[in-house]
Formats: C-alpha cells, structure tokens, sequence
C-alpha cells in the first residue's frame, strides 16, 4: 500500500512539475488541485485528534454528579463517566482501559488521600495519551468549575495547533517532493550502482501513540546488514562510501517526506526509534523514565533533540536521558514558531558533521 502511495506520488510530483515548466499549464487550475490535494491531507490525518472538552471522569458518585452537572454548564461531552468502588486500584485501571477506547482530550480522576502511591503511577499509565490529565481528592467535587486539581500530564496539542502543525508539514512536503525529484532519482541511481538491492532502505518504528509504522530512508549499507539487528557504529564497516556521506548529511533521511504525506511523522518531532533499541545492555523504553511520553505526539524528521547534538550513536544512559529530556521539552513548549526555528537550525547545517553517522 505504501509503495503504491509513495509511486504515485513520484509519478504526480515529477508529471506536474515537467508539465508546468515544459508545457505551461495555467496556474490557476493546477493550484485548485493542488490547494484541494493539501485541504484532504491536512483534514484527513487531524479528523481524530482529541477535543480537550471530552472528558472521562472517575471518582465516587457525589465527584461523579457534580462534573456531568459542570460539564452540562460549561458544554463539555462527558464521553465516561464512572463510579469507584472501595477498591480503587483494579477499578482505576478498568476505568484507564474504557477511556482510552473512548478517546477523551481530558480525563478527570479523583483519588483519596491515601492513594499516594496510585497518583504516583499515574503518568506512566497514560504516558502515551495525548490528553490532559487532571488528578483531585475528595472535598474538591466541583473540579472541572475551577476548584483546585493537580495537572499530571498536558495535552500536547490542541486542534487547532494539530491542523497548523499539519499545515506547515504539507506545505514544506509537497513543494520539496517536487523540487526533489530529479535529486531523488540520482541518489536512487547511485545507490543502486554502488551495491544491488533496494536503494529504499524500510523499518519498521514506533510513532504517534506507540503504533508501529515503516520509515523510508536512502540505504546507506549493503543489503546484508538490513536485518542483522546492529545499531550503527562508527565508522561502521557495513556503511558504503556514498552511504557515509549520504549519512554525514542527513540526506539519507529525505525519504521521509513520504512518511510526512503519508501522516505518519512531522517535519518537527521527537526521531522514532526501533522497537528493539538498546542503550546500556537494555531497551531504551526500559531504560530511561518518561520514554514512552514521547508518543504523544507525531515523530518527526528533525527536532529540538537533534539540533542539540543528539545525533549518531546513543549508547549511554546519560545521552539517552537528554535526549528524551529534549524530546519532552519540546512536546511541553510546542509553538509554531518553535517549529520554524527548528526547521531553520536544520537546514542551516545543525543535523551535519561528525558525530552523525
């Protein structure tokens, strides 16, 4: 499927380029198209993001009364609203599992006092959702009215954010697969002369909300080091000579506009990772605390973490918790001009040198 996408892509991108400079279509109909193409894309891949004002709500039955009272005030859609029992913990986590099902933007948990140790754990059991996570005790029934709650976890984006994100995505994408085709095709072609196979090197990643996809890169290593389970070293042997450029200048990543079109990464976001990567003898995820929070939001091709030297191998546990620390910061500060700055750096030579192999 996405071969088939990414072909098509080709096929558009090169037709109507060639077409507009040799033939002189008229501008007007090419850029309805186009301006078309872009509105589905953009519409497409934010449909599903989370209305913070869809609330799931725990807590016993005078909290749970009292928010769907506020929330039919404040025009809120309580999409879960459930009770707790005497035992918190198993009905805490049945209540997790429903509203993650029901994808709220906020969700709203009352815990008594002596549940410590249970708010404690909290963010890690929703490290991935991108929602807003808001934590009370009993005595504050009127939370959701302005009554006072702990913030545990921020929504990382709101719609509107999420379709600006998406819009600045599209508009750097689209134009660059253009532009780039004829680049495009001189890589593939020397890539394929250097060593058979492929020039399109695929793996799988983890991306938005923990789901796996395939990212697309220039190969920079024969075929037969695609699936030996290695991280790159450097100085690498299995790296061929163009591929060692292709690397130092990140060039080898530009595929990865597919994977921008396609709705599965960013321009701007935290880099996705295999599943299997190990950093000090353990599985990164395992390793280092808040790792799975990078999910909240898309991946991306660049970002904060990676104009700050985080670039090239990450075997140590204190370069690993930077860059997640970067990563998080990010997701925290997220502003669209952030994203030009960051988008700036890159291009200006920050993802290049060294230390990227």
């Amino acid at each position: 499927m996405h071969a088939t996408v990414i072909l098509l892509l080709v096929l558009v991108s090169v037709t109507v380029a060639g077409s507009i400079i040799g033939v002189g279509l008229p501008v007007l109909p090419i850029a309805l198209l186009f301006a078309a193409a872009f509105f589905l894309l953009v519409s497409r891949k934010v449909a599903a993001r989370r209305d913070l004002k869809r609330v799931a709500v725990f807590g016993d039955a005078e909290f749970v009364a009292a928010v769907k009272a506020a929330a039919a005030v404040e025009g809120d859609a309580l999409c879960l609203a459930m009770p707790s029992p005497d035992h918190v913990g198993p009905a805490l986590l049945q209540f997790l599992a429903a509203a993650r099902a029901r994808h709220p933007g906020t969700i709203l948990v009352q815990l008594p006092p002596q549940a410590a140790a249970l708010r404690q754990r909290l963010p890690r059991l929703l490290e991935t959702e991108p929602a807003l996570l808001l934590v009370t005790t009993p005595g504050a029934p009127q939370a959701r009215l302005g009554q006072p709650v702990m913030v545990l976890a921020e929504a990382p984006l709101r719609l509107c954010h999420a379709l600006l994100k998406r819009a600045l995505d599209l508009t750097i994408a689209l134009p660059a697969l253009v532009l780039l085709a004829p680049l495009f095709l001189l890589i593939a072609l020397a890539v394929r002369l250097e060593s058979p196979g492929s020039p399109i090197f695929r793996q799988r990643r983890i991306g938005r909300l923990g789901q796996p996809f395939i990212i697309f890169k220039f190969r920079s290593m024969g075929v037969e080091a695609r699936n030996d389970g290695k991280a790159t070293a450097r100085d690498d042997p299995r790296v061929t000579r163009l591929g060692r450029w292709l690397r130092a200048t990140s060039i080898d990543e530009l595929p990865q506009l597919f994977n921008v079109v396609l709705g599965e990464m960013s321009i701007v976001g935290p880099r996705p990772h295999v599943p299997t990567h190990r950093v000090e003898g353990g599985i990164y995820a395992e390793v280092i605390a808040d790792y799975a929070a990078r999910h909240r939001v898309m991946p991306g091709i660049t970002g904060l973490a990676q104009i700050n030297g985080m670039r090239g191998g990450i075997e140590c546990q204190e370069r690993a918790q930077r860059g997640v620390s970067l990563d998080l910061r990010y997701i925290r500060e997220w502003s669209f001009t952030g994203d030009i700055r960051i988008i700036a750096q890159t291009l200006l030579g920050r993802m290049t040198g060294r230390d990227v192999f």
